[in-house]
């Protein structure tokens, strides 16, 4: 079973919804067909190009700096889980959890929820209160699974919610590696096991544990590669196993080979091609169709394949893309952006202060291009689509054309309880 649940409201869907009837900026070098009266990629793009030349890019860039003091992520729809790591074969039937693992259960639940969850009124509710009331239930005997569902329904907010490990699994459709792991980096750029290995998989059988440092997968050393790169390439060669090297603190190294229990290759997320626009110009042109774990490394292997067919300026085309991948959407932005450039401001109940979430911060080693770019959106583009349409408009990198985006930019994460 999982808990998802709100963090906190993404103010940036109001700015992509604005923009385009407050804000008017012309931006250095745009893609030569918003300049041409005869074509373009959406109807009224056009006069939309003529409005942005009323303004200079200087004029935007201290706009840009103001706006993204404003904007605050919504590091969003927590996903807590209870039964949260599937097994990949059918398992037996567990015993009934204690009334201890039903205690840490509901305590670690109640945890999340008030250091994370978006409306620190709770629904109006005390939350503190509740706690209590929480505890005296589960003293009474009732199972964690039922408290944990009626905390979520309080909060009265629909992105929140409990799903079981069938559903979960279903979410958790693309495992990096599949071995039943989800890896991230620390405080210190090192790779680490950050939730308990999924129950019934390899890395549960091996005896690998939450907090364990992961140096390579093969032969593929993270000191080198993101962790996208490495599960790109893993989901690609489609091996029946991996060996992944484990390091215990400074000193003790050792590898262990896992067997893969999942080996679907994942779909392309990124269309792409050239067209020639009015003036001649060699456009390439790069769909995508959500944002997940391949979606930058696709971008960047798709970019020097349309310069090679001779395009000299790029257009994103994020109609219809309904999101996904708030770390995917960082990415993608950090192909088109310089190193450290502010992308947006995480702000969380539990911390006081904003954090700017820069592009180039994480573990990529993604080469910027440096083409005009022209981003299209829709009332479809959501999500992490508004991430990187923000990203790129509010750091006046492109212009974006079309219509009004959807308002709503959920992130997901997903965290691990502790029951069995």
């Amino acid at each position: 079973m999982a808990l998802s649940c709100r963090l906190r409201r993404f103010l940036l869907p109001w700015f992509v919804i604005f923009m385009f009837f407050d804000l008017e900026c012309f931006v250095q070098g745009f893609p030569s067909f918003l300049r041409s009266t005869r074509g373009s990629f959406l109807r009224g793009s056009t006069t939309l190009a003529a409005k942005f030349e009323k303004t200079t890019c200087d004029d935007l860039v201290s706009w840009s700096v103001e706006l993204l003091s404003k904007v605050q992520v919504v590091v969003l729809a927590l996903m807590v889980g209870m039964s949260l790591f599937v097994p990949a074969v059918p398992a037996a039937p567990a015993a009934p959890a204690s009334q201890e693992e039903n205690r840490q259960t509901v305590e670690a639940a109640w945890g999340f929820v008030r250091r994370n969850f978006y409306d620190q009124s709770f629904n109006h509710q005390d939350w503190s209160a509740l706690h209590q009331t929480y505890l005296q239930r589960v003293d009474s005997g009732e199972r964690a699974e039922n408290i944990v569902r009626d905390m979520v329904t309080s909060l009265g907010d629909r992105y929140s919610r409990v799903i079981d490990a069938q559903t979960f699994e279903q979410l958790m459709a693309f495992d990096p590696l599949g071995v039943g792991l989800v890896l991230a980096r620390n405080d210190q750029k090192e790779v680490i096991i950050s939730s308990p290995p999924f129950a019934g998989s390899s890395a549960a059988k091996a005896g690998l544990q939450q907090g364990d440092l992961v140096d390579a997968v093969d032969d593929m050393n993270f000191n080198q590669l993101s962790l996208l790169a490495v599960a790109d390439r893993v989901a690609q060669r489609d091996p029946a196993s991996v060996v992944l090297t484990l390091r215990s603190g400074a000193e003790r190294v050792r590898q262990v080979t896992l067997e893969r229990l999942r080996q679907a290759k994942p779909q392309n997320q990124v269309d792409s091609g050239v067209v020639t626009n009015s003036l001649g110009h060699k456009v390439g042109f790069m769909r995508l169709r959500s944002f997940g774990a391949r979606s930058a490394l696709e971008i960047s292997d798709a970019l020097p394949k349309l310069r090679k067919e001779g395009a000299e300026e790029f257009v994103i085309d994020l109609r219809g893309n309904g999101g996904g991948s708030f770390p995917a959407a960082l990415e993608a932005a950090e192909l088109f952006l310089p190193k450290g450039t502010v992308a947006a401001q995480v702000k969380l109940p539990s911390v006081e202060n904003e954090k700017p979430i820069r592009v180039g911060e994480g573990d990529s080693v993604a080469t910027t291009a440096t083409e005009p770019l022209a981003v299209l959106v829709d009332a479809g583009s959501a999500s992490a689509s508004e991430v990187l349409a923000v990203a790129l408009r509010g750091n006046c990198r492109a212009p974006l054309i079309g219509t009004r985006t959807y308002g709503k930019a959920a992130v997901q994460g997903v965290f691990g309880l502790p029951n069995k």
